[in-house]
């Protein structure tokens, strides 16, 4: 699969003042806030689900809603943090607060029994859902930021696609834009994506059990209701993402394969996610395009572009830096 590796927060608004950042021996990075509560008071919240689904944003709107010293645990240990035990018990053991948000990657090696068992050390526990067609296209789209390092011959080619989608989105179905960009062909493409959602199929009885399930539409929709319940906070109130996140956030909307699809992407998807749509509460059988006459490139080909130059004039300098320690260190006067 070449679907893109996923990837510190800053203070959140209504919140005291940040700590000097704490990191984990993987070096990701958790957030400090300086204010006293009770440990009885202190809520550990564990929120999980795959890339692209909404997890940055509820991780950030729960944090938000928490007052007094808390800690942020942002992908820790990155691919392998939901099992990583040791990790979850050491900052449940923590006096503050605690958000801790996970990334599953559903194959055959995950670790679900760990997963769980990690998960009941939070009293609070929850899995975000998102329509997996939503899903497919957000992760199309963050595949090309820059730290991902995707071949820029392939990040060309997917560009000059999307701008065409833009222009005439009957033209070009998404399975073309992502053919030869995101995967190899479609084959691959459907390997990938059937294989992760029957793993999820199969395991979601076993999520439900040991999660409180939160659909990504809903909060998109301004409802909180169920992400209030499952967190027992109240996360309604505005909050915004800090700087370094703000790439993440593409169109905060939901719906959006409606008008990036074709019949053609309907016929492929339709088989690979109508089950799992059934099983996490969607209508499977709801599969309408609203079609446009075009695109709006700020969510499309501009968005590409922001993502794709983020972090590239640093890695430049930092590349210059070290080329003139190198030459001062091997010609400096002795």
């Amino acid at each position: 699969m070449s679907g893109a590796p996923l990837p510190a927060p800053q203070q959140a608004p209504g919140v005291g003042r940040l700590t000097a950042p704490k990191f984990t021996s993987s070096g990701n990075e958790v957030d400090h806030c300086e204010h006293e509560t009770s440990v009885t008071e202190a809520p550990k919240i564990l929120l999980l689900g795959l890339n692209r689904s909404g997890t940055t944003a509820l991780a950030y709107r729960v944090f938000d809603a928490i007052s007094g010293r808390k800690v942020l645990a942002f992908e820790p240990r990155t691919l392998g943090g939901a099992q990583d035990s040791e990790f979850h018990r050491k900052v449940t053991a923590k006096s503050q607060a605690v958000v801790t948000k996970c990334l599953i990657y559903p194959t055959n090696k995950t670790n679900w029994d760990a997963i769980y068992q990690n998960s009941s050390l939070y009293q609070h526990r929850v899995w975000v859902a998102r329509d997996p067609r939503d899903v497919m296209i957000s992760s199309f789209f963050y595949h090309w930021y820059s730290n991902h390092r995707a071949p820029d011959d392939l990040y060309q080619i997917a560009h000059n696609r999307v701008r065409k989608k833009e222009q005439n989105p009957s033209d070009l179905s998404f399975l073309q834009i992502v053919s030869g960009t995101l995967t190899n062909n479609a084959d691959q493409l459907a390997a990938w994506q059937g294989s992760w959602y029957d793993h999820l199929c199969f395991q979601f009885d076993s999520i439900e059990k040991h999660l409180d399930v939160v659909h990504y539409e809903e909060i998109v929709a301004n409802n909180t209701s169920g992400l209030d319940k499952a967190t027992g906070l109240q996360t309604g109130r505005d909050f915004s993402l800090p700087q370094n996140r703000q790439r993440v956030a593409r169109t905060r909307s939901s719906g959006n394969w409606r008008y990036w699809f074709t019949e053609q992407d309907v016929e492929f998807f339709r088989p690979l996610f109508s089950k799992y749509l059934l099983r996490a509460g969607y209508d499977a059988d709801d599969w309408t395009l609203e079609p446009k006459d075009s695109i709006a490139s700020i969510e499309a080909s501009e968005y590409m572009t922001k993502i794709r130059t983020t972090n590239a004039i640093k890695r430049v300098v930092s590349v210059v830096k070290q080329s003139a320690q190198s030459w001062y260190h091997a010609y400096k006067p002795v």
